[in-house]
């Protein structure tokens, strides 16, 4: 849940969060990481704030900046200068704001007062900041109560954009609802929110059943604007003609650089890419974010929760922090699909995601990922259960660094985890544990191709047929060093061990190392007998042991957790 003003609120009383399926790992402390960013961050944004109501010019300077009011109720002159002389009309009060101004807005359901799609509820203003979630009695901008006061700006499904953005504006505790985009060219994108070539702020917004052919909720084009602290729930793209529908939450394109922070992205759906968000040609940066239940609605659609391609621009690469993603589904790419472009994702963790095709979690498609201290548990496709790899953009090879892969599934096809296809990803640090496939539980290669794996674990996954750590199918074979895997076909290079690793179960999860030294009776043989030193991976802050002693010395072999260090804030694993 996120906190609005302080306050719990609930997604939606009628569309409950499910609660996440039991995995291996302890996915308790996961979620209980979200609620504490989150209700620790909002608070300090509302006291952040704050406001001028002085309209008085001062000799030949400027005007200074003045706070104008807004509530439906009226009475009074009317004026817009307090809240008993209040404008009834929003419209008039974003007419007689300056740069510089705040608009504060009483709850109740402001629309546009007209039949006219080309009429938006609110066209900002540069540098307005428009506020809503307020009773009418406030003085500071830090007593309003978001969720206690909605403040609704609806379409009334009949407006192709609820907002138009503006540069440097802010739009800051708003419902956004009802925007429905159903005309041609830009009229058919941005039903919620449409930004274009500026820089605004949104945060403390609800953004929910708008209608559009691309970006339902929010539409970024060449766009520099931050989004933070928001819900993105229940938009849909398609049934327009198009086949290419997509980004039902948010769509950015033309070189957006958008930020978007402590978001949560809910059971979007859109009709070909890109359930929750589709970003084209852009180099967006996506920080503690969730992603719940969005999904593609047709066949052979791709990228349930995100669909990123930059293949018109390859030198652009997208940024995803600290994320989550539960439940979104696809054809391909359960919860996110990349083609043509080099990603990154560090600290995230992919749960329960579904592929009716390939890639639970994830599916790349000429695409070479950077994905680092990421957890896949108990996602399914047909083939590669947590990551289904094909192509490589550009003959550069994807990486892979410190990853935990449990419980993934390849029901009908092959690799329970991941299924390298014309392309040889870099494995190193990775645990692979209780995956299943059809053809091979862990790591499936196919035709040619050499992935390179270095000081990872490889124990307990099964299968029906082929190796249940590692297949190939072909003349391809992976190079094996400093690994422990349970199968005795591939005895590897270095210290390649077939030795039970002793897992313990510490306070994230069941996947640390037995250590003497941590309290158990052995140590494992996956300690110290890894390729290189632990300094040379940046394991400072990281560690196989329960007692959470950071590795040193010769790396120890198999995902490494994070240290918890009191006053850093809480971690995601």
């Amino acid at each position: 849940m996120i906190s609005l003003s302080g306050l719990s609120y609930r997604y939606s009383n009628k569309n409950p969060l499910p609660e996440r399926k039991p995995g291996f790992i302890a996915p308790a402390r996961i979620r209980v990481f979200r609620v504490i960013t989150l209700v620790l961050v909002i608070p300090s944004l509302f006291l952040l704030t704050s406001c001028s109501s002085s309209t008085s010019p001062g000799g030949g300077d400027e005007p200074e900046a003045a706070t104008w009011f807004v509530d439906q109720a009226g009475g009074g002159t009317g004026s817009g200068e307090s809240w008993d002389d209040a404008f009834t009309n929003l419209s008039a009060a974003v007419t007689a704001a300056k740069a510089g101004d705040e608009i504060w807005v009483v709850a109740g359901t402001y629309t546009s007062g007209t039949t006219d799609h080309d009429r938006p509820v609110v066209s900002l203003k540069s540098g307005v900041s428009l506020y809503g979630g307020f009773d009418g009695s406030e003085a500071a901008l830090a007593e309003r109560d978001v969720a206690a006061n909605p403040t609704i700006l609806d379409g009334n499904d009949m407006a192709f954009h609820v907002v138009i953005g503006a540069d440097g504006a802010v739009l800051d505790g708003f419902t956004i609802t009802g925007g429905n985009a159903n005309g041609e060219g830009e009229a058919g994108r941005g039903a919620g929110v449409f930004l274009s070539g500026i820089s605004m702020t949104i945060s403390h917004c609800i953004i929910e059943n708008n209608y559009a052919e691309f970006g339902a909720g929010i539409y970024a084009t060449a766009d520099n604007s931050t989004i933070s602290t928001s819900i993105i729930r229940f938009n849909e793209t398609g049934g327009m003609g198009s086949d290419y529908a997509g980004g039902a939450g948010f769509l950015a394109m033309d070189a957006s650089t958008t930020q978007i922070t402590d978001c949560h992205f809910f059971q979007n759906v859109s009709a070909k890419y890109g359930g929750g968000l589709l970003s084209y040609n852009s180099e967006i940066t996506v920080t503690r974010c969730d992603f719940d239940e969005n999904s593609v609605s047709g066949n052979y659609n791709n990228g349930g929760g995100i669909y990123i391609t930059n293949w018109n621009n390859t030198a652009l690469e997208p940024v995803f922090n600290d994320c989550e993603f539960s439940g979104n589904t696809a054809w391909y790419g359960g919860a996110f699909y990349m083609y043509q472009c080099v990603v990154h994702i560090d600290g995230c963790l992919f749960d329960g995601n579904i592929a009716n095709g390939g890639g639970g979690a994830i599916n790349t498609y000429y695409a070479s990922p950077l994905i680092q201290n990421t957890v896949f548990n108990d996602n399914d496709a047909a083939a590669g259960g947590a990551i289904y790899f094909y192509y490589p953009r550009g003959g550069d090879p994807a990486d892979l660094f410190n990853c935990l892969f449990i419980g993934n599934n390849a029901i009908t096809g092959y690799g329970g985890a991941i299924m390298c296809n014309k392309t040889s990803p870099n494995v190193t640090n990775c645990t692979f544990a209780a995956n299943f496939g059809s053809v091979c539980g862990g790591i499936y290669i196919h035709t040619d191709e050499v992935p390179v794996v270095t000081n990872c674990i490889l124990w307990d996954n099964t299968t029906s047929s082929g190796g249940a750590q590692i297949h190939e199918n072909g003349a391809g074979e992976p190079l094996i060093q400093n690994c422990c895997i349970d199968q005795a076909d591939y005895e590897g290079i270095g210290n390649t061990i077939r030795l039970d690793p002793l897992w313990v179960t510490g306070p994230d999860g069941d996947y640390y190392l037995s250590h003497v030294a941590s309290g158990q009776t052995e140590t494992s043989p996956c300690v110290d007998a890894g390729s290189d030193q632990a300094s040379l991976f940046n394991f400072d802050l990281r560690t196989t042991r329960i007692d959470m002693v950071v590795d040193s010395g010769v790396v120890d072999m198999g995902y490494h957790y994070r240290r918890l260090i009191v006053g850093a804030g809480p971690s995601l694993q």
